[in-house]
């Protein structure tokens, strides 16, 4: 796999798990950064938090505070948009891992103007390109192995930029580096009243990806296509 596509695909790895990819292997070193953006996403009580605009925040208390939030967290949807190589890829893609043994998830997307729609049940990945009569199904997808992708996240500085009002309501934003398959570069967080990661913007390699949470614990309903569609 192409480290472009790995940072596509790692993107979406991060989404389904709400952590805006700050949790394993990270580094316990902190230090400045600086980087702007806004965010949106569902309503929340006002962010708030002792830490002043431009302090240095220490790595592991960051990723522990996110840890917290995530784990309260089976259902979300997330709007993923790419930029590599002048390339945008856009993705809208729900989750659901009430079952922890078996993963789902719903992405539309769409590259280059070509739509494609996917569906995730456990280890079974469904596909179906515009145009198509029928699904395609394959098991096992390396696309979707969690654990080897985000052995190779790391963060490195995480800094506290202060609150922006985004859309009516206070996130926290933080500036940090971050580091994917050998290759370092700025990524940005924003986090709700919760510690629940709403936003995150990262530039790695020059593949630019952005990431909205929302609809944290919103009911869906996740289902293999008929068996008559697929062949």
């Amino acid at each position: 796999m192409s480290v472009s596509r790995r940072l596509v695909t790692a993107a979406a790895t991060c989404a389904l798990l709400v952590t805006g990819c700050s949790l394993p292997g990270l580094s316990t070193s902190s230090g400045p950064g600086a980087k702007t953006g806004q965010s949106a996403g569902a309503s929340s009580p006002a962010a708030k938090t002792s830490r002043r605009a431009g302090e240095s925040v220490d790595v592991a208390e960051f990723s522990k505070e996110i840890k917290a939030s995530q784990e309260k967290i089976t259902i979300t949807t997330s709007e993923i948009i790419t930029e590599t190589n002048g390339v945008t890829t856009k993705q809208t893609k729900v989750t659901d891992t009430s079952d922890k043994s078996r993963p789902k998830a719903k992405i539309d997307s769409e590259v280059a103007g070509k739509k494609q729609q996917i569906i995730v049940i456990g280890s079974t990945v469904y596909a179906k390109k515009e145009g198509d009569a029928k699904w395609t199904k394959t098991t096992d997808n390396d696309d979707f192995n969690n654990s080897e992708l985000l052995s190779k996240i790391t963060f490195s500085k995480v800094t506290y930029v202060g609150l922006e009002t985004v859309d009516g309501e206070q996130l926290q934003h933080y500036a940090t580096e971050m580091s994917m398959f050998g290759i370092t570069g700025p990524a940005d967080v924003w986090l709700d009243s919760q510690s629940r990661v709403r936003r995150s913007s990262s530039a790695l390699s020059g593949t630019k990806i952005t990431i909205t949470m929302s609809n944290f614990n919103k009911p869906v309903t996740i289902t293999e296509p008929p068996a008559s569609e697929v062949q």
